[in-house]
């Protein structure tokens, strides 16, 4: 006989957990990589002909937003204390990553039976 089917609550949890994650996903995005998160690989002509990636202090209307950072700024800028909570929380997390992994990489002092801490 087949298991019987999850109960809606668990589903209806499910779904807004996927949901946060995408948004969690995308706040991380842009916390650790602004730029390309902001303009992805878009370019635009200089005032010397150079091709110029784009950047903060690229000229007005050269260079449109992605979807992504849209939808963020946006967002940040009506809910000013949600952008500031969500931005400094993920700068310590991906604070705490490297450092666990610096941590990890790095072998740790052996300690032999008899010595002394």
């Amino acid at each position: 006989t087949p298991p019987p089917p999850p109960p809606p609550q668990g589903l209806l949890l499910l779904s807004a957990l996927f949901s946060s994650a995408m948004v969690a996903t995308n706040q991380l995005m842009m916390v650790a990589m602004p730029t390309y998160s902001t303009y992805g690989s878009q370019h635009y002509r200089g005032g010397n002909g150079t091709v110029v990636p784009c950047d903060e202090e690229a000229p007005p209307g050269e260079c449109p937003l992605t979807q992504l950072a849209s939808i963020i700024t946006r967002f940040s800028l009506h809910a000013n204390l949600y952008g500031a909570v969500v931005t400094y929380l993920l700068s310590a997390f991906v604070i705490v990553v490297c450092c666990r992994v610096c941590g990890s990489v790095i072998p740790e002092k052996e300690n032999h039976p008899g010595e002394s801490c």
